[in-house]
């Protein structure tokens, strides 16, 4: 590293095997045969390609953050909460133009409670099941949110971009793409973190501020418990900073979706 200076020590991204062996070029090959070909049928404008997708907010996050500490000091500490914590799923959706549509939460508790979304911004919407992810009815329902907020209808096509998890499959979520004018695209299983949108460019950073800002609130509440409620909170700031039209953009050109470069 000191002979050569464009060389720097990386904390490297973790990738399993399974993820590893199908990215490979069958796979993207036939993913941008099936986008060009639904492109050539249907030209769709950049505000009318979305891409959706999933990720975790975790009450406990999963790792610390950074603190300054005095040099050769061999242990830093930060206390972390004694409960193990619990998963609420966010699902968003975003557009090849900069796009992006009020959030959709989804709550593991049996029943869905109004203080759930206390601090949520306007437009989102929350929902509960027992397990706190995605199955078939959830996915119903966000696929309502999305058609609510985009306006899609049969006069004005639009494509959807997701991933191919079993609980986009249902009946009802496809007969409402269909009567709304809604084509389904789904990326090639275990390619998403190289090939779909929101993984390649928003949801890592916001993860991160994520923990920035639960540390931030922790510190400014000592004694409260962050709670489920606190969670839609945090996620409309970050949100704020990095759902941006230009890290939106920057996902779709990057993953060659839009502009078009397989």
């Amino acid at each position: 590293m000191k002979r050569h200076k464009n060389l720097s020590l990386r904390t490297p991204e973790q990738v399993n095997q399974s993820r590893a062996k199908r990215f490979n070029k069958e796979n993207v090959d036939a993913f941008f045969a099936n986008l060009s070909s639904v492109l050539g049928k249907t030209p769709f404008e950049p505000h009318r390609i979305w891409n959706m997708d999933e990720t975790g907010c975790p009450t406990v996050p999963t790792r610390p953050v950074k603190t300054i500490a005095r040099k050769g000091q061999k242990q830093v500490g930060s206390s972390t909460s004694a409960e193990k914590g619990t998963n609420v799923s966010l699902a968003l959706a975003v557009s090849a133009s900069g796009q992006s549509k009020a959030p959709f939460f989804l709550f593991p508790r049996v029943n869905m409670k109004q203080i759930f979304m206390t601090h949520a911004s306007h437009g989102a919407v929350g929902v509960a099941n027992g397990s706190g992810y995605m199955n078939s009815d959830v996915f119903s329902q966000f696929m309502r949110h999305f058609i609510k907020h985009t306006g899609a209808n049969a006069d004005s096509p639009t494509m959807l971009l997701l991933d191919n998890d079993g609980s986009h499959l249902s009946i009802e979520a496809i007969d409402l793409a269909l009567d709304h004018g809604i084509t389904l695209l789904s990326f090639p299983p275990k390619c998403t973190h190289k090939m779909q949108p929101l993984d390649v460019a928003v949801f890592a950073p916001f993860k991160g501020m994520m923990t920035v800002k639960h540390d931030a609130w922790k510190k400014s509440n000592i004694g409260v418990t962050f709670d489920l409620h606190h969670v839609p909170l945090l996620v409309d700031q970050c949100l704020d900073v990095m759902l941006t039209p230009k890290t939106i953009k920057s996902g779709f050109r990057t993953t060659g979706i839009y502009p078009f470069n397989p």
